[in-house]
């Protein structure tokens, strides 16, 4: 799989469908939790691991999509598709066990990982508790980090809640 992204889509529900479609305009991501504008000169393109990406997770709590914030060869070399995909399976099933109680919202958690340290960022928006936040935070924060040898490497899972 060949792609010049920044944006890795894993699971389903992204509209990367609308940039793919127009590959040569430059694409822009304004970054909510570190302020940073990221560019994509080829447009953002989907990609999803050949395990079959990450499902939805089941209920009134889904995954949006996962945004990877460096590029996507990187990851692949570094950590691989298939533990990116676990990773963010074991993110779902927390924000699952979590959020399920929250009304209407949206969170999206930014991981930066390098070989000496992780440094986990949410930011969110609607009817979720700060509670709930701590939890989802501390849970991910908990998670054993990613196999990076060099550099840093980012990505951010979005996460929402039905009414």
């Amino acid at each position: 799989m060949r792609t010049r992204a920044l944006l890795a889509a894993l699971a389903l529900g992204l509209a990367a469908a609308d940039a793919a479609a127009q590959p040569s305009a430059p694409e822009r991501f304004l970054n909510p939790i570190d302020g940073r504008t990221y560019i994509s000169p080829d447009g953002w393109q989907p990609w999803e691991p050949q395990d079959g990406g990450v499902p939805d997770v089941a209920g009134r709590v889904r995954i949006e999509g996962v945004r990877l914030l460096c590029r996507q060869s990187r990851f692949e070399a570094e950590v691989g598709a298939v533990a990116l995909a676990r990773r963010v399976r074991e993110v779902a099933r927390h924000a699952r066990e979590i959020f399920a109680a929250a009304g209407q919202s949206e969170v999206l958690v930014q991981v930066d990982t390098s070989a000496k340290r992780r440094r986990v960022r949410m930011v969110s928006r609607g009817d979720v508790a700060r509670a709930l936040l701590q939890r989802f935070y501390d849970r991910v924060r908990a998670l054993p980090r990613l196999p990076v040898t060099r550099g840093k490497l980012s990505y951010q899972v979005h996460i929402s809640v039905a009414p």
